[in-house]
């Protein structure tokens, strides 16, 4: 569970709360994976000199080894303090000002106030179909929206002939996320100070136009962003005027991909 992070007001003591999990991150282990081991060495080496990263997640001085078991109390007492304090258990009291101490000694941002004045939203689910199942994503400022993409691009393919975790069928799987994580940083962001053409971005017809970008018997070294049809929705206005003596005058108003005036 290292590395979790809550950003429901209430969910997450519920869900620990409903499900008796409080118990299991007291008393459980965990064996690191082979790829979780990968990425904790290399973070390792990045955030190893900050104070308390090294205490907890580099036991013996070194990251966990592929098979090796780790526990994390230190976690499982923020959970026990969300399950009996509910939101107040992380955003106020000890946790708070915890990290809030934490930040101030090493140089960052977030203060008490900031974690006691969060609010969370509600937010409507965005959705695709996926071979006649409805499969539902959280939409920007996530990430959600770039499942839903590669969904899409996926479902042009017959996967189940190219037989599981064969070469064709991850180059395909490979090649579909770049696309979608091309459009990801292009177009994602808080959707309170930016517009983002969710609707275009996981629609079918745009999963098409980027599934024709892939080669099938070779790897995009890197793939454009692409063009999602709300963009190239523009226009012209344009008026001439002239009079008896000759004066003249020429206007011109354009749109261009939705945004830029000319």
């Amino acid at each position: 569970m290292a590395g979790s992070s809550f950003t429901d007001d209430s969910a997450a003591w519920r869900w620990l709360n409903s499900w008796h999990l409080l118990s299991l991150t007291r008393k459980r282990v965990f064996p690191v994976t082979e790829i979780i081991a990968g990425y904790w060495a290399s973070d390792g080496v990045l955030l190893g000199e900050y104070p308390g990263f090294a205490d907890v997640f580099l036991p013996e001085g070194r990251a966990p080894r592929p098979g090796e078991l780790f526990s994390n109390p230190r976690l499982a007492n923020t959970y026990r303090r969300i399950a009996e304090g509910g939101r107040d258990g992380f955003y106020r009291g000890e946790v708070a000002q915890a990290i809030h101490n934490y930040m101030a000694a090493n140089g960052g941002f977030l203060s008490v106030d900031d974690l006691a004045e969060h609010r969370s939203n509600w937010v409507e689910p965005i959705g695709t179909s996926y071979r006649g199942y409805d499969v539902w994503e959280l939409p920007p400022n996530g990430q959600g929206a770039a499942v839903l993409e590669m969904l899409n691009i996926l479902e042009g393919y017959d996967l189940r002939s190219l037989g599981w975790g064969s070469p064709h069928y991850l180059h395909l799987l490979i090649e579909a996320k770049k696309l979608a994580f091309e459009d990801r940083a292009h177009f994602y962001a808080d959707p309170d100070f930016s517009d983002v053409p969710v609707a275009d971005l996981i629609s079918k017809p745009y999963a098409d136009t980027r599934r024709a970008l892939i080669d099938r018997e070779q790897a995009a070294l890197k793939f454009p962003f692409g063009e999602p049809a709300c963009l190239n929705r523009g226009d012209t206005v344009y008026l001439t005027v002239a009079d008896e003596a000759g004066n003249m005058l020429s206007l011109i108003q354009r749109t261009i991909e939705g945004w830029a005036l000319a």
